[in-house]
């Protein structure tokens, strides 16, 4: 405010006008005695409330004057920028004559804003405070450091190894899941310690799979489900019903050993924990789950089966944490008064390293002693509340200019992973920052801001993603607390909090935004902050936000600062976006923008405008230079074309991304932006276009910068300097051609021309038609260089001396058409005694069509090439017959891909090959290393015997290594010897034609206990297995499929096969029986597909004396009529699946109704399957399928469905009869998901308002389905999706269909494949 006040075109504002200068100086001062109250005040707001109250007034007061002013200030900048034509004089009576927004009653307005400060002033003395009493410390600026990492570990060891033992142990005689619960106060240390045992090595191949969740306040099984899902796959997962999440994640963890570790979790409710471990307990026996908690009760909760009580540290680990982060190392000797009173303030800590560690940050830059006792005195300590006095103190003892971006912080959801350029750029736009010191920008401030607040332990760097930051629950608490009620969340939160007070709001993107909810935000008028979270970068879901709410909260909120609409599906902005005088930041990010309106020109206060990822965007106002104040202009990933030439005329751009545009050439006189520091590209235009020439005027540039057509330089080369070799901030350059070259010599001549400054660190060239390289292309003076690649340079017949690049660890070359061999010029330009490439780890070749050889390097008294070589690429090389030396002493990763001519290297001796890859059109190995020096490997496509395993020079070494083997087709390959592979823990052998044996032996070898998987398939002359069966004491999973002349299962399964869980048998039609002695008593899963002899006898399979089994399917078979009989299955059973029986008349009854414990049921292509009452045989079922069974539809009505009050799920597939759902079968109240698909006749879904319960209901292929019933659908509803109805798609259309508005409440709609 006080920057505006002081600014040349206010001054010229008021000058001879209405607006009484005295006022405004009264104004002045009134506002320099809040600003010095508010700050004497901070400490004892926190202890009384009365003062609390009257500094939330005075807060509130500050803004309104603020905004008052900002106004003002707003028409001053645009007199100046709409009358650039008239006088001086003429733009102010313009402004008072006809646009003055205050007319006659500035003045008045003035007087009431002074009369309400005053009062407040006033107030000073009734709570006992003056401006002069103040007595604050600490507030000399800290110096800007790098990054500080987490805080040494200490005093946690004893905690580790017992939590350790716990968590490797194996020997359980339960094989319930194991819970290890770790529990204790906030602060503590619990996330800390999850984290080390996350991150120990042992642990990481003790486990086969692992997720690391938080989980928070809100126990959302849904959303838990999914943040595994995504943690195990790597991808997002969509919409889909809890039940199907949880499907999914059963058949990713089945039989495998994970460690999930459930972070913060609050969760006392026994219903939703039991809903969540489901799919949970079909992992292997050892996994494993962690969770941290506050509070005992989650651990009783969640059947704990070890609960671990984490203590607070003693004193002299705290002592440790906090002289670490306070930096008393190397001062206790000279300055004992300090330790003194350090350790009485680590008392006060409580043994909690968050305090002491946010208490040694505080202290990181002050030695007075004086001062410490001023905080060990501090009153602060006798706060008894949920938020820890040292951290209250903490923030107490910031600096006043750090509080106000700290509290700010409190817009963000709990465990909300930030950028720093997202909260430096935000702080700016809020006007948190003081004005620059000479030759700083705003930013520059900023961010020196951040790394203030994450050195005092504030912010700690994220664990999971390296650019992101977060903050610690505590510490998120402690910034809703300082905040009070000038921020908001609204997402979920009790919409009656926002106050008329409210400056800052985060809006947490919904499915479907209700207008209703948005408007519960205008009682908040004076609000600053509009600001949408960002989506996971992988899980982007646009969601819809009506034009009518947008014009809305424009028209309302025109006191709006910060605006984020980030990913909402916002076509256009209405030209109430003008009313937004103080706007300064604007993120239409992840939007369907396809064109911004000319109002948006007259925000001239608008410093940041982002539009990333803005796929429709083509073009910008032609007006944009209007917008003198902007200082941020992100473009990345639109279809911006052309920029306008008014892009020029704003002076104060010091950041402009143009990256993945469609730009090809610059604006005229684009050389005029000379704050520019950012500048991600720049395009060369053709002779009426930009010039090259333009860049030696940006002598700020930073960073990264790519230069895009580089053919179009027509110039002689010595018609300009050398633009590049002064930016000395320079770091990452890319040089760009698109196009064949007139004249190669004007290439060697323009790339001389384009030598960097020598601090480059990554150089990347592409397209360059020159023959040669300059000489500064790998010049030992450019020491920083990095990574460099080298690319589409087809006219190069030799590469640069690259060899003595004493940093370059990168090196990428591809598509050099012209090069035949690589000498030893790639090595040394001239005679050294130094090792080429000393520090290179990864190395790259592609698409390089004529390529032979490449010469090692051989001179005397130089060390190895390639010393420190990590990775080896070699792709699309067909000519290449022979590489680099076998001698690479680190190399760990080896890619061959379509080099038809090279002979598989041999391993290097003392290598630590991690992973090896070779493949062309006729064969592929793949081999990887985990870090205990154990492989697995993948093979297709070899002829010899053993598929290459014995006899491939590469890895004929490793068979006592090799943990996992995958072969696919291998036709020569007879035998598989099986006792060559002790350590084997996973085979699979695919579409072998020729494989008869799994052994070389008659007999088996004795022990198999590491293997865990078998699975053979497509393999027609395997006739059986070894003579006296399998001894795999610990094998979990075996598959035989498609094997036509396999006649038997393994000999004696149960004694061979004890730990056995999933059996799957199909299309094996000679096997006619389960092995003597039955099957293993553990057997969970079994599937029998296309079986038929098995099948006939299944009256002697014994499976009720299967106490473990939970999963049976039989699959295609034209023999059973009824099914299944009532000694048969085991009443343990949970999922039943009859598929394809093709004269399968009736299930049994009484072999059916034995089945208690059933929860899934699905009958799938038995289409002469009579109806059977299955409500009354099957009360406790959870999900059942019914698909293409028409006699069973036919019957419906005796279905009795309603007695089912478990019922969650019913999908209802593929009937040409059924009209209606609910005519002739009830369904049940309980149900929460319903699917219907290719369902050709039905036409009415009448009943469904009855579903209480239904949450997602999906409609598939129903052609006859003409309309949404008049009573509309449950109000319950989350999720619909409606696809190939082509009727009823027309009437529910989005705002203008006739059903619309029976649906439009439905949170997440599909209609005809758009997410609505």
């Amino acid at each position: 405010m006080f920057t505006t006040m002081t600014s040349s075109d206010f001054a010229s504002l008021i000058k001879g006008r209405k607006l009484d200068p005295g006022l405004l100086k009264r104004l002045n001062v009134a506002m320099l005695a809040i600003n010095q109250l508010i700050e004497v005040a901070d400490e004892k707001q926190l202890i009384d409330d009365a003062i609390r109250s009257w500094v939330a007034e005075l807060k509130d007061a500050a803004y309104d004057a603020d905004d008052f002013i900002d106004e003002l200030g707003y028409e001053a900048i645009r007199a100046e920028a709409e009358a650039a034509s008239q006088t001086a004089t003429g733009k102010m009576l313009s402004f008072f004559s006809y646009r003055n927004p205050f007319k006659d009653g500035i003045n008045g307005k003035l007087k009431k804003l002074l009369e309400r400060l005053d009062g407040l002033i006033k107030l000073k003395n009734t709570h006992g405070l003056d401006v002069d009493t103040g007595n604050k410390v600490l507030t000399t600026k800290p110096p800007t450091t790098s990054l500080v990492l987490e805080s040494c570990i200490y005093g946690r060891e004893a905690d580790k190894e017992t939590i350790m033992n716990l968590l490797l142990s194996n020997d359980r005689s339960s094989d319930d899941l194991g819970v290890i619960t770790i529990v204790g106060t906030g602060g503590v240390g619990k996330t800390t310690l999850a984290k080390l045992m996350y991150n120990d090595s042992k642990v990481q191949e003790h486990f086969q799979v692992s997720a690391w969740i938080c989980v928070s306040e809100e126990f959302d099984v849904n959303k838990i489900t999914k943040d595994i899902l995504e943690e195990l796959s790597g991808k997002a997962s969509d919409n889909r019903t809890l039940h199907q999440l949880q499907i999914e994640l059963r058949g990713r963890l089945t039989q495998k050993k994970f460690l999930l570790i459930l972070d913060d979790v609050w969760n006392e409710s026994d219903r939703e924990w039991d809903l969540l471990q489901t799919p949970l307990k079909y992992g292997a026996k050892g996994s494993k789950i962690i969770a941290t908690t506050r509070h005992l009760n989650v651990a009783s909760v969640m059947s704990t089966t070890d609960t671990y009580h984490l203590n607070p540290l003693t004193s002299d680990d705290c002592w440790m944490i906090f002289s670490s982060c306070a930096s008393l190392d190397g001062n206790l000797s000279a300055r004992p008064e300090l330790e003194t009173v350090g350790r009485q303030l680590v008392e006060k800590c409580q043994g909690l390293p968050l305090a002491a560690r946010t208490l040694g940050a505080l202290l990181h830059t002050e030695q007075d002693v004086e001062k410490w006792e001023k905080i060990l005195k501090s009153n602060l300590w006798d706060l008894h509340d949920e938020i820890l006095p040292a951290l209250i103190l903490s923030y107490q003892y910031l600096p006043s200019y750090l509080k106000q971006c700290f509290a700010y912080c409190a817009i963000f959801p709990k465990d909300y992973r930030f950028q720093k350029e997202e909260l430096v750029l935000l702080w700016m736009s809020e006007g948190f920052i003081s004005s620059p010191e000479v030759e700083k920008e705003f930013e520059e401030i900023a961010s020196e801001y951040f790394d203030q607040l994450v050195s005092r332990s504030f912010f700690q760097q994220s664990s999971g993603m390296a650019t992101c930051f977060t903050m610690h629950g505590l510490i998120h608490d402690l910034s809703e607390y300082v905040s009070g009620e000038f921020c908001f969340q609204l997402d979920g939160n009790d919409l009656s909090k926002i106050t008329t007070r409210t400056r800052h709001l985060r809006y947490a993107r919904t499915t479907k935004d209700a207008s209703r909810k948005i408007e519960d935000i205008y009682r908040a008028r004076v609000l600053r902050t509009f600001f949408s979270s960002k989506a996971i970068w992988w899980n982007v879901d646009y969601k819809s936000i009506d034009n009518d709410v947008i014009n809305g909260l424009l028209s309302t909120l025109s006191n709006l600062r910060v605006l984020s609409f980030y990913g909402y599906k916002v076509v256009e902005l209405p030209n109430s976006i003008g009313n937004l005088k103080h706007l300064r930041y604007l993120n239409l990010s992840l939007t369907c923008i396809k064109e911004l309106p000319a109002m948006i020109c007259t925000l001239y206060n608008l410093q940041i405008l982002i539009m990333q990822s803005c796929k429709e965007l083509e073009v910008l106002p032609d007006s944009i230079g209007k917008l003198k104040q902007l200082q941020h202009l992100d473009l990345c990933q639109t279809a911006i074309g052309m920029l306008p030439d008014s892009v020029v005329l704003l002076t104060n751009l010091y950041h402009l991304d143009l990256t993945e545009t469609k730009l090809q050439e610059m604006p005229l006189q684009i050389g005029k932006l000379t704050k520019l520091q950012c500048l991600t590209d720049f395009f060369v235009g053709k002779r009426s276009g930009s010039s090259i020439k333009d860049l030696e005027e940006l002598h700020h540039l930073r960073e990264t910068l790519r230069i895009w057509n580089l053919q179009n330089v027509v110039d002689s080369a010595d018609t300009f300097g050398s633009p590049l070799k002064s930016k000395k901030d320079l770091k990452r350059l890319e040089l760009r051609w698109d196009g064949d070259a007139d004249d190669s010599s004007h290439e060697v001549m323009l790339m001389e021309k384009l030598q960097p400054y020598v601090q480059l660190s990554s150089l990347n060239i592409d397209g360059y038609r020159g023959t040669t390289f300059p000489v500064w292309v790998g010049d030992s003076a450019f020491t920083h260089i990095v990574t460099m690649e080298l690319a589409g340079c087809k006219n190069c017949y030799c590469l640069p001396s690259l060899g003595q690049l004493v940093s370059l660890e990168k090196l990428s070359i591809k598509a050099f058409d012209s090069l035949r061999t690589i000498g030893e010029e790639l090595y040394v330009s001239t005679t050294s005694t130094e090792n080429p490439f000393r520090s290179l780890k990864t190395l790259e070749f592609e698409d390089m069509p004529e390529w032979e050889e490449l010469t090692p390097f051989v001179a005397e008294n130089v060390g190895d090439t390639f010393p420190l070589l990590e990775q080896l690429y070699l792709t699309n090389c067909p000519k290449l017959r022979q590489t680099v030396s076998s001698h690479l002493p680190s190399l760990e990763t080896l890619r061959i891909r379509d080099c038809q001519l090279l002979r598989i290297p041999s391993l290097p001796s003392k290598s630590v090959v991690f992973k090896m890859e070779l493949r062309d059109m006729s064969r592929s190995l793949m081999l990887e290393t985990s870090t205990d020096g154990m492989h697995s490997v993948r093979i297709t496509g070899y002829g010899s015997q053993y598929a290459g395993i014995n006899e491939m020079e590469p890895i004929n070494c490793l068979s006592t290594t090799l943990e996992e083997i995958d072969i696919e087709k291998c036709p020569s390959l007879k035998c598989f010897p099986l006792e060559l592979f002790p350590k084997l823990k996973s085979l699979s052998i695919k579409n072998c034609e020729s494989l008869e044996s799994l052994c070389n032996e008659e007999e088996i070898p004795k022990d198999l206990d590491s293997l865990t998987s078998v699975r053979i398939s497509e393999c027609p002359k395997l006739v059986s297995f070894p003579k006296g069966g399998l001894p795999a004491r610990n094998l979990n999973d075996l598959a035989l499929l498609t094997c036509s002349t396999l006649t038997c299962l393994p000999d004696s399964m149960d004694s061979h096969l004890p730990s056995l869980m999933e059996l799957t048998v199909g299309q094996c039609p000679e096997i006619e029986c389960f092995p003597e002695g039955g099957l293993p008593s553990k057997l969970q899963i079994l599937k029998i597909c296309a079986c038929d002899k098995l099948v006939a006898g299944h009256m002697q399979w014994n499976l009720q004396s299967l106490p473990s089994l939970l999963y049976f399917s039989i699959d295609s078979n034209k023999e059973l009529e009824s099914f299944p009989e009532e000694t048969l299955l085991p009443c343990t059973l949970t999922t039943l699946g009859i598929l394809s029986i093709q004269n399968l008349k009736s299930l049994d009854e009484q072999g059916i109704q034995q089945l208690s414990a059933l929860k899934e049921l699905k009958i799938s292509a038995c289409p002469n399957l009579e109806s059977f009452p299955i409500g009354d045989l099957l009360p406790t079922l959870e999900s059942l399928e019914i698909i293409s069974c028409d006699k069973l539809v036919s019957g419906r009505s005796q279905w009795n469905l309603q007695a089912i009050t478990s019922l969650l799920q019913l999908k209802f597939f593929e009937n040409d009869e059924v009209e209606s759902l609910t005519r002739e079968m009830m369904l049940p109240s309980s149900l929460v998901s319903l699917e219907i698909r290719d369902l050709y006749s039905l036409k009415s879904l009448e009943g469904l308002q009855q579903l209480t319960s239904l949450r997602d209901l999906k409609i598939y292929r129903c052609p006859d389905l003409m309309a949404i019933p008049e009573e509309g659908l449950p109000s319950s509803l989350s999720s619909m999706s409606i696809l190939r109805c082509p009727f009823l798609e027309q009437r529910c259309q989005q705002d203008k269909g006739e059903d619309w508005s029976k649906i439009s409440h439905i949170p997440n709609l599909e209609i005809g494949h758009y997410n609505i």
